[in-house]
């Protein structure tokens, strides 16, 4: 099956805009058999600065992660990452930190507002674990 290979998957941080697969590919296959190299764009096909890179196997990934982290694409300084099981439950938690983030720096200055008290509470039923 397809599960073996979800581990084995880096997230690279940090690219430049003009980086592209095939340089990531080039790159990132010093270090081991690239599978697959993903770059994210937004929807209007603007490069996100991040891309995933998937190697054969869990070592090689794990050797990449070591050796590019910190390290530079032309002038962009990267940080390389572990790829997270990309499941909707992370993909929701990890919105809800950013936004938990967000609205700490600015709960000081509309603390007045209770309306954006609101959608909180029904954020944690959410992250029922039982159902996967």
């Amino acid at each position: 099956g397809n599960s073996a290979s979800i581990m084995s998957r880096i997230c690279v941080k940090g690219v430049g805009k003009n980086t592209n697969e095939k340089q990531l590919r080039e790159l990132f296959s010093s270090k081991g058999e690239v599978t697959d190299v993903k770059v994210i764009t937004s929807k209007d096909g603007k490069s996100r600065k991040f891309a995933f890179v998937g190697f054969r196997t869990e070592l090689q990934a794990t050797e990449a992660q070591k050796h590019f982290n910190n390290t530079f694409i032309g002038m962009s300084k990267i940080s390389v990452e572990m790829a997270k099981k990309f499941n909707d439950q992370s993909l929701k938690e990890l919105k809800q930190k950013f936004a938990e983030k967000k609205t700490k720096g600015s709960k000081t200055k509309n603390a007045s507002d209770d309306e954006s008290e609101e959608p909180e509470p029904k954020e944690p039923q959410k992250k029922t674990k039982d159902s996967s």
